[in-house]
């Protein structure tokens, strides 16, 4: 068998690191592309998720909104409740606005209203 002049086995052993750190090196950037691609996923999950939940946010204020102006309306404005089957009627008839700003007595033929007023 031939020895290898130390020259040679430099060149052979070159070679071989040359083809270790190339399949090296493609493996790290196949496994930092996968990481990447699963990181890109998550950060666009998480952008839906944060923008769906904003949307419920807006939602969830302008229900609370239309709730609280619905209670700043009912006590400034009174509210109509039928009289309960067996209840006495007030002595004296509800007295509402008229279409000219003055006090009318309720006439209406119908069921019996209670006007109550919530007071805050």
């Amino acid at each position: 068998m031939a020895v290898l002049s130390s020259r040679a086995l430099h060149e052979q052993l070159s070679i071989i690191m040359g083809a270790l750190t190339k399949a090296a090196v493609a493996e790290i950037c196949e496994v930092l592309d996968e990481g990447y691609a699963v990181l890109q996923m998550e950060i666009s999950r998480s952008h839906k998720e944060n923008e769906d939940l904003r949307k419920k946010l807006h939602l969830i204020e302008s229900i609370v909104v239309r709730g609280s102006l619905g209670r700043v309306k009912a006590a400034v404005e009174p509210e109509l409740v039928p009289v309960a089957e067996g209840e006495q009627r007030a002595e004296t008839p509800q007295q509402h606005r008229d279409g000219d700003g003055g006090d009318t007595a309720d006439s209406t033929g119908g069921g019996v209203v209670v006007v109550r007023e919530e007071v805050t």
